[in-house]
């Protein structure tokens, strides 16, 4: 699932928009880039910590964040080790762990009625990002019922 909302929020990372951005914004590309993110984050229901997106979207190099802004929305941007590097730190600690949890669970109960989804929010509920990323396969067969 890391995977595909990482996707998501990379796809709507490439989406060419005139977003506006508050002062504390980077600026050029790394700052349309922050935008997106927002705005995609928001999309697949989860939030982001604003302050923690701008900091990691000014470390992309300007190559970096121009190849993201001109491979579009369905675009496979060629970046950097850094810049993969700098996506995944963007996930990891900006996103708050438990809106990605609720938009997680959401997801699974809509694809999977024999999902117990009380037994995992009870399972995952309280982990980091990372955690709930490593225990979701375990937590999600556990809490599975015969339906």
């Amino acid at each position: 699932m890391r995977t595909t909302l990482t996707a998501g929020l990379a796809a709507a990372v490439l989406v060419l928009a005139a977003c506006g951005s508050d002062d504390s914004s980077p600026s050029g590309d790394q700052g349309e880039v922050a935008d997106l993110l927002m705005e995609a984050a928001g999309d697949e229901g989860f939030e982001l910590d604003r302050d923690c997106v701008n900091e990691k979207a000014g470390e992309l190099s300007d190559d970096d964040a121009r190849a993201l802004a001109e491979a579009g929305l369905e675009g496979d941007a060629d970046i950097s080790a850094a810049g993969d590097a700098i996506g995944e730190a963007i996930f990891s600690e900006c996103v708050d762990a438990s809106s990605y949890l609720n938009a997680l669970i959401e997801s699974f109960g809509e694809d999977d009625p024999t999902l117990d989804t009380d037994c995992l929010r009870s399972a995952l509920e309280g982990k980091t990002v990372d955690e709930i990323d490593e225990g979701l396969f375990d937590a999600a067969f556990e809490c599975t019922t015969d339906g």
